[in-house]
């Protein structure tokens, strides 16, 4: 590699038959695969139903010790991005827009884990 010069290295051709190997193409910008889960859980002010009814089976099989059930949901999203921080803002947004209801749930995520 000592007879290529500067401007060969960075060349677009170059570049892709260096990561040709690769599951992505590294162009400009290395895309990584990332799990982030979110969970989803009903805003505390309002009931949950399903809360109560699991609270309720659970003292019935003698877990008196447990005093309080909130029902969610836990989503796995895998998300391409350049680094951990692109991938949280994705999930925001999708968690924001469209996996939970502002009204009557609230979330949070848990940070990107790297797949591979």
């Amino acid at each position: 590699m000592s007879n290529i010069g500067l401007s060969q290295l960075f060349h677009p051709i170059f570049i892709a038959s260096l990561c040709c190997g690769l599951a992505l193409a590294c162009f400009s910008v290395c895309i990584m695969t990332f799990t982030v889960y979110v969970n989803v859980l009903p805003h505390p002010e309002i009931l949950d139903p399903q809360g109560k009814a699991t609270l309720n089976g659970l003292h019935h099989m003698e877990f008196s010790a447990i005093r309080q059930v909130r029902v969610g949901k836990r989503i796995l999203l895998t998300v391409e991005a350049p680094n951990p921080e692109a991938a949280s803002q994705q999930a925001q947004q999708a968690a924001h827009k469209l996996l939970a209801n502002p009204i009557t749930e609230v979330f949070e995520l848990e940070q990107p884990q790297l797949v591979g």
